[in-house]
């Protein structure tokens, strides 16, 4: 996908964290390509992101 290691870590327990079912591979494909499209390439990006995400559903 284009992602590093630690982003993809971070795509993972994000993934866990909103799916209900566990890791599901074309949602975690879709994703990985959303956060490469918008240029999510370091670990506090992909942090910040999460949060952001996180706060539009609480």
């Amino acid at each position: 996908m284009g992602l590093i290691d630690d982003v993809i870590y971070v795509l993972l327990d994000y993934d866990a964290i909103i799916s209900s079912i566990g890791i599901v591979h074309p949602l975690v494909r879709e994703m990985g390509e959303n956060w490469f499209n918008e240029k999510i390439f370091t670990i506090e990006k992909a942090i910040y992101y999460v949060r952001e995400q996180q706060k539009k559903y609480m």
